[in-house]
């Protein structure tokens, strides 16, 4: 596995934040025979409320090169925008 992401964190208002982000990643059977070639990238804009225990997330990504022939529960997948709710911080 190989995996970036990067965002830009700004507060908006009170307790409320947002952000812009670009991640890139990819998975493969040999961890030793990646290909930057076949990363996999998207972009997108996500927002933030801080409570005492943590920071509610929502994001909302773009993929910019999805996977041709993509299956998921075997059904073929072809929207591009995906959706990601969690509490926490990623990292």
């Amino acid at each position: 596995m190989l995996a970036f992401s990067a965002e830009l964190r700004a507060m908006l208002s009170g307790n409320f934040g947002g952000v812009l982000f670009v991640d890139a990643g990819n998975v493969w059977a040999d961890p030793w025979a990646f290909e930057r070639g076949e990363l996999r990238y998207a972009i997108g804009p996500g927002f933030r409320y801080q409570t005492p225990v943590g920071a509610r997330r929502i994001d909302v990504g773009y993929q910019l090169n999805p996977m041709p022939g993509l299956l998921v529960n075997g059904n073929a997948q072809t929207r591009r925008i995906r959706f990601h709710f969690s509490i926490g911080q990623a990292f």
